[in-house]
């Protein structure tokens, strides 16, 4: 009985150290890279978040153009007129991916 004791307080011992490694490296905010390979998929994903979110702004821009037009708020462009839309956009998309190779 006492044997079975002693390993229960062995495994609650051990399970309390890994818990408590757990929480620090949880509050610590460190990000460590394990394999090269994980990185490079990072690295892909965001790569296609950024190009989704420059095809997003590209969409949104023409409908808040669009709009301006319908409201009469807008100025009146020429079909295939993409001046107005090309500074926004090119912010946008840098500021995107400056934050993603950070």
């Amino acid at each position: 009985m006492k044997a079975k004791l002693d390993e229960l307080w062995a495994v609650f011992g051990a399970l309390k150290a890994r818990e408590e490694g757990i929480r620090e490296r949880r509050n610590s905010g460190d990000w460590k890279v394990v394999d090269e390979e994980g990185l490079a998929r990072i690295a892909q994903i965001l790569s296609e978040q950024q190009n989704g979110l420059a095809y997003l702004t590209t969409i949104l821009q023409k409908n808040l153009k669009d709009l301006g037009i319908i409201m009469g708020t807008g100025p009146t462009i020429t079909a295939g007129d993409d001046s107005m839309e090309g500074e926004n956009l090119w912010t946008s998309t840098s500021t995107l991916r400056a934050s993603a190779l950070r």
